[in-house]
């Protein structure tokens, strides 16, 4: 049997690709089926993996492969600022699962924009800026000028689900690249972001409910155009520095009022039957939700901040929610919906990265296998997610 070629690697590159996604020796051994004990020797030089095995290597570490030739190890971007509550186990805590979304999200853009140049195109720029001395308010109704979504737009979807492709497909039209994480929790991480350009990236937690994605996505582009990217939980009663606190109240604040304009909510029929009230019942609740496209938690935020309930009912609510979305993350954990394989792939990486991967693999710019490596997907659902796709 002819030898396999091995791979002329830099062992000291390769360390700090394992250690930069958290992942111990013992970790990545395992993925790679093989003992501790050859990573090891990879790592200190006495052995090097063969081609083939680089390959697997670069694919579960989140790196092109022409990164492990590299003579030092590169300046790897920094984690964004860490915005979640000071509580112990969690701000400044990163789970390896989380390690390794961070380095996925980085690792797309590092791939579209080297396709882009591949393509000789330009991505899109996002031109969208804002300071913490404006009325948040005054920001949504820019922000939703500029994304070019109204209420019309969204009467215009049949469900949530269409109204968070409504909200995505916008954002990334104007040049950012919205990604689904998989396997954090979201008692750990609810969004994060880069702040880069060009092509700054906005993750939502795949474990969150829809209403809880398009929130978690505002929010994130918010922390984009103040050019503050970060991990953010959105809970602000919880313990954090003074600028944090102020920086994640301004972007929930942002979130809220695009979901929920204050004019249209106060001219909605519903409000306006219960004009003088400030008990609302959960079917009043529920309808405002379904008109935009949101959850409940938001709704009553908004009536709040628009002095049509009192605090001790948004308290009393909030209380209720939270219990609500530990039932239905239990429910969902036990009662999985199937969704179709193509619609995952989309979800994960984002309608633009997917369709920029696809296009270049139509125009013969990268191969089969490196589109399959690019999506993390099979080949032989491509003509379902081209299809999805339109291309």
């Amino acid at each position: 049997m002819a030898k396999t070629a091995e791979a002329l690697i830099n062992p000291e590159v390769l360390t700090w690709a394992r250690e930069t996604v958290g992942f111990s020796e013992d970790d990545l051994a395992a993925k790679l089926k093989v003992n501790a004990e050859t990573v090891q020797a990879w790592e200190n030089g006495s052995k090097r993996p063969s081609i083939a095995k680089l390959k697997q290597i670069a694919n579960t570490l989140k790196r092109p492969m022409a990164v492990f030739y590299l003579p030092s190890k590169p300046e790897d971007l920094r984690p964004p600022k860490d915005f979640r509550g000071l509580v112990p186990g969690h701000a400044g805590a990163f789970s390896r699962q989380l390690s390794v979304e961070l380095r996925l999200a980085e690792a797309r853009r590092e791939d579209a924009l080297a396709l882009l140049e591949e393509l000789e195109e330009e991505p899109n720029a996002f031109e969208f800026a804002a300071t913490l001395d404006e009325n948040p308010e005054a920001v949504a109704g820019r922000l939703t000028q500029y994304l070019g979504i109204d209420q019309v737009v969204i009467d215009r979807c049949d469900n949530i689900y269409d109204a968070r492709r409504t909200w995505k497909t916008a954002i990334e039209d104007r040049g950012v690249l919205v990604f689904q994480s998989t396997n954090v929790d979201t008692s750990e991480m609810r969004g994060f972001s880069f702040s880069l350009a060009p092509l700054p990236i906005a993750v939502v937690n795949g474990k969150d409910a829809p209403a809880g994605q398009i929130f978690s996505l505002l929010h994130e582009l918010s922390h984009i155009a103040l050019n503050q990217g970060g991990i953010c939980d959105f809970d602000e009663e919880l313990p954090r520095d003074p600028n944090s606190q102020r920086i994640e109240v301004f972007c929930n604040h942002v979130a809220g009022a695009a979901l929920v304009p204050a004019e249209q909510l106060v001219q909605h029929e519903i409000v306006q039957a219960n004009r003088g009230e400030t008990e609302w019942g959960d079917e009043q609740l529920g309808d405002l939700a379904t008109h935009f496209r949101c959850s409940q938690e938001v709704v009553v935020r908004r009536l709040l901040i628009n002095n049509l309930t009192t605090p001790a009912f948004y308290a009393a609510k909030r209380a209720e929610f939270l219990q609500r979305y530990k039932a239905l993350a239990q429910e969902r954990q036990e009662q999985s919906i199937p969704v179709p394989y193509f619609r995952k792939v989309l979800n994960r990486n984002g309608y633009y990265f997917s369709r920029l991967a696809v296009d270049s693999y139509k125009r013969e710019a990268i191969t089969g296998p490196e589109l399959s490596r690019l999506l993390n997907m099979k080949l032989m659902h491509l003509d379902n997610i081209s299809q999805a796709l339109g291309v």
